[in-house]
Parts: C-alpha cells; sequence; structure tokens
C-alpha cells in the first residue's frame, strides 16, 4: 500500500485511552455487521445466500473477537453502542432488504479495510495491533461475492439506489470521524491524517 505517511510520532509503550475507544469502535462495528448479517442468513429462502451470509457473519463477529482479545490484553473493553446514534449503522439505519444488506456491506467494508490498513501503516502501531488488523486484512479481503450477486439481481433501480445511499452515508459519517481524530492528540490523531491523505491522494468521494 503506497502510503507516505509522517514520521515524528513517538508512541508510548501503553495503548492510550483514545486508542483503546478507536479499537472499540471497529470491535463494535464489527460485531453489529455480523449480527445484521446473521439475521439475514436466519431469513434467506436461497441456498446459496444463505451459506455465503453465514460465513460472512461469522468472520465478521470473529473479527470483533480478535478485537476484543487486543483490548483486554492491554487493559480495555467494548462500551456501549454507539448512544448518540452519530456512528455508520445508526444512521444508515436497519437494513429492510437482502438487496439493503448487501449495499451496506459493500459500501463499508472498503472503508473499513483502508482504515485498517493505514492503521498498521502508521508509524509507532505496536506488533499486537498489526498482528491483528493483518489477519483481520487478510480474510476480509474475500468479500467479492457481495458486488457479483448484487449486479446478477433483476431490480437494478432497487440496487442502485441502495448503493448509492449506502455510499453516501458511509462517506459522510467517516470523513466526520476523520476531522474528529485529527482534534486529538496522539497516535489516533496520525492515524486520522494518514487517512485522509490517502483519500485526497487516490481521488476517493471527489
Amino acid at each position: 500500500m503506497d502510503i507516505a505517511f509522517t514520521n515524528n510520532f513517538n508512541l508510548l509503550d501503553l495503548m492510550d485511552i483514545e486508542e483503546k475507544k478507536l479499537l472499540s469502535s471497529y470491535a463494535k462495528s464489527e460485531l453489529v455487521g455480523g449480527l445484521i448479517l446473521g439475521e439475514y442468513a436466519r431469513r434467506a429462502k436461497d441456498n446459496f445466500l444463505r451459506d455465503k451470509l453465514i460465513h460472512h457473519s461469522a468472520e465478521e463477529i470473529r473479527h470483533a473477537s480478535y478485537i476484543t482479545t487486543l483490548l483486554e490484553k492491554n487493559g480495555g473493553s467494548i462500551t456501549a453502542h454507539d448512544e448518540k446514534g452519530s456512528h455508520y449503522y445508526a444512521k444508515a439505519g436497519f437494513p429492510k432488504s437482502e438487496i439493503e444488506v448487501l449495499a451496506m456491506t459493500e459500501a463499508f467494508e472498503p472503508v473499513a479495510l483502508l482504515h485498517y490498513k493505514v492503521y498498521v501503516d502508521t508509524k509507532g502501531v505496536s506488533d499486537d495491533v498489526k498482528n491483528v488488523f493483518h489477519k483481520i486484512i487478510k480474510e476480509e479481503s474475500h468479500a467479492g461475492w457481495i458486488t457479483n450477486w448484487l449486479d446478477t439481481q433483476l431490480d437494478k433501480s432497487a440496487v442502485d439506489e441502495a448503493r448509492n445511499r449506502y455510499r453516501k452515508v458511509i462517506e459522510e459519517v467517516y470523513l466526520q470521524e476523520l476531522e474528529r481524530l485529527k482534534k486529538l492528540e496522539g497516535l489516533v490523531r496520525e492515524i486520522a491524517i494518514n487517512a485522509d491523505k490517502y483519500i485526497k491522494r487516490h481521488g476517493l468521494w471527489e
């Protein structure tokens, strides 16, 4: 990943509270995503879709478990989920169809991957954190079936509407979150700055 990052940040040995909060938000997003996919797996009548949703749901929840274990090792824990209603799933609302749940997942996962990759490539990130996110990145890279499934649906207008709506929500929330993180101190600020650089360098969301 071709990212030129700032190199002037020295991380203390201990994970600071803002990094713990950031990791907690990742774990909660993975968990909620997994639970939503699991609910649609339970409802699905198509065997192919049901099998894919079960595997994908389990993967997301497993990733939440990885990050939770990482937090526990560093004296942290998962906080209450998005009580202010400002995060991705709160803004997007609960998906009302299979098309919506997969359009939401298709829009969310590239943004999560971008941030995870920026995270591990930022100077000062601990080896424990890098190992966890490298594992998640490797597993998250196998979600191409979602795009293929959406592309084959007969109701093209519903697919286009759902894709556009969820991409807009996720772009808005993610950019707001970057601005919030850039106002903080320490490692999370460096991560946000580097993510912003990557987005601008590659012309994302222009």
